[in-house]
């Protein structure tokens, strides 16, 4: 919809719903996955006739055909065949990684929505505000089925405590449900379906401005807040993968704050000279924005020890918040302690309740110039030179700190160790058009 309501003023609206095109993520999903394709070590000699009782497992069968044997003084717990005897030495058995497609997955969609004014405040400008609005509504993601249970909880596989006798952690592979026996506990069956959820807010400003025919502005701002649960159709559902909402967060590209200037400037032409000082212009970018947000981590054998998922959030420590996490000053100052790893503590029996992405890494701001002269020879044809700089003011950009913490400690949690992007660079290019 669109409706001018004066000459210089217009109001625009918009609503659609796009659908997303999913063939390509589960194609990788399907021919990286059993029964298509398995990782094991094969013992010499090689006997392809029969591959299966070499590989120890057959692919397509869930769960593996392996069976669980405990020690009866110390409950300390091994892999064995089906028939209870042990795997060879040569090529012993691990729990395996492999992604499913839901058979029952639907295709993903988003639904937009925006309403913007438009401005014309004097001739050769407009100013744009927009409010731009989205929802993604069972977006493609991975969710590991195969998360332990806490066997002190619920039983499982005749395990009802997951310390051996004498103290040791028993392996969370042993703890997955019956039908997933044999499969990694962090990854060992994670099913593609619609497990995501997302949101986006925004407020989007823009200014053209056009100063007769030497001099054109652009400047944009945006106020954003973009939510989700997993932020790309190949990730994985992080933590306590049963608890979609608890997952529910800050995107991982979330910026808060962008803003970016783009400017050109023809320089007149004098009437003497002109060969010499005529047909030169100046151009620039800058951008400034938010830094990306962020999770503290925790050790997988200290948080939720009973499921050691791939990625665990720890707990505030008591009496503490986000607000005790978060340090401020100048990034330069906080190299060494960019956030407050005290504020966290293990969660040891429990999930910790540290939410997802909840500290925010460096700004980031770049400045980049260029400069060019356009000479005319003959007829149609051209001699163009530049002069481009990027990152003109050789400003780092920081990385986001190291955020996991190391068990019983820091460790080197909270520290900044390298940029990305690079330092001031100069390029010069002479072209010839015809």
């Amino acid at each position: 919809m669109a409706w001018q309501l004066t000459p210089k003023l217009v109001v625009r609206s918009g609503y659609g719903i796009f659908y997303e095109r999913t063939s390509g993520a589960i194609k990788t999903d399907l021919q990286l996955s059993a029964p298509f394709f398995i990782y094991q070590n094969v013992p010499a000699p090689v006997d392809m006739a029969d591959p299966y009782p070499k590989l120890n497992v057959n692919p397509f069968q869930i769960p593996f055909n392996v069976t669980i044997l405990r020690n009866p003084t110390t409950g300390a717990a091994s892999w064995r065949r089906f028939d209870g005897s042990a795997f060879p030495a040569t090529s012993p058995f691990s729990a395996k990684n492999n992604t499913f497609v839901d058979p029952l997955l639907k295709t993903p969609y988003v639904q937009q929505w925006t309403m913007n004014i438009q401005f014309e405040p004097m001739a050769g400008s407009l100013f744009d505000v927009r409010y731009v609005g989205s929802r993604g509504n069972g977006l493609m993601a991975r969710l590991n089925l195969a998360q332990p249970l806490d066997p002190r909880v619920t039983p499982v596989n005749g395990f009802n405590n997951i310390f051996t006798s004498t103290g040791a952690l028993i392996a969370p592979d042993f703890f997955v449900k019956p039908e997933f026996l044999g499969l990694n506990r962090s990854g060992g069956f994670r099913q593609r379906s619609n497990w995501g959820q997302a949101s986006y807010h925004s407020l989007q400003a823009n200014f053209r401005r056009r100063l007769g025919k030497w001099v054109t502005g652009n400047f944009s701002y945006t106020w954003a807040k973009s939510m989700d649960n997993v932020s790309s159709d190949g990730g994985v559902i992080e933590h306590d993968g049963f608890n979609l909402a608890n997952n529910r967060g800050p995107s991982d590209f979330d910026r808060t704050h962008r803003f970016t200037g783009v400017y050109v400037v023809d320089l007149p032409s004098p009437t003497r000279f002109k060969a010499l000082f005529g047909g030169w212009s100046l151009s620039g970018l800058m951008t400034l924005q938010s830094g990306s947000p962020f999770s503290a981590l925790g050790n997988a054998t200290t948080n939720a020890r009973w499921a050691q998922p791939g990625r665990v959030r720890p707990s505030f420590a008591p009496g503490k918040t986000v607000a005790d996490a978060r340090r401020e000053g100048p990034t330069q100052d906080r190299l060494n302690l960019y956030f407050n790893p005290s504020a966290f503590t293990d969660s040891l029996d429990t999930w910790g309740d540290a939410g997802r992405n909840i500290l925010r890494g460096p700004s980031q701001i770049q400045y980049d110039f260029m400069l060019g002269k356009l000479v005319k020879l003959r007829d149609s044809q051209q001699l163009e030179f530049r002069w481009e700089t990027y990152n003109a003011f050789n400003q780092p950009t920081f990385t986001n700190p190291a955020s996991t913490l190391a068990a019983g400690g820091p460790g080197t949690a909270g520290v900044i160790a390298s940029t990305i992007g690079g330092p001031r660079t100069m390029q010069v290019a002479l072209r010839y058009r015809f």
